[in-house]
């Protein structure tokens, strides 16, 4: 018995995950210039050590999710609950997106 073709579920999780990993590596490894670069020229004082501190810690979280989401890409029926969360998290991205911007004129 043949399996169903899941092939564009694993490759748009991979691009996601790839996408993921550049960002966290991008997150851990930015220095006060490339954070001052990213946010358009922010005042210098607004860009402090704890805000490079927790910018690390938050790379950290990505690179986690980016691998998890590079093991779900290679078999999506096993890590069923990878998926569903990725559908979640970008649903209510939407969804806030949506709520703010009705707001805004």
């Amino acid at each position: 018995m043949s399996q169903p073709p899941y092939r564009a579920l694993q490759v748009a999780l991979r691009i996601f995950s790839v996408l993921f990993a550049v960002g966290g590596l991008f997150m851990i490894f930015g220095n006060r210039g490339l954070i001052i670069r990213v946010f358009l020229h922010p005042p210098e004082a607004e860009v402090s050590t704890l805000l490079l501190f927790l910018l690390k810690e938050m790379g950290g979280m990505v690179l986690m999710v980016s691998a998890m989401l590079f093991r779900a890409s290679r078999d999506p029926v096993r890590d069923v609950a990878v998926v569903d969360g990725l559908k979640h998290a970008l649903k209510g991205g939407h969804m806030v997106r949506k709520l703010f911007t009705r707001f805004i004129p």
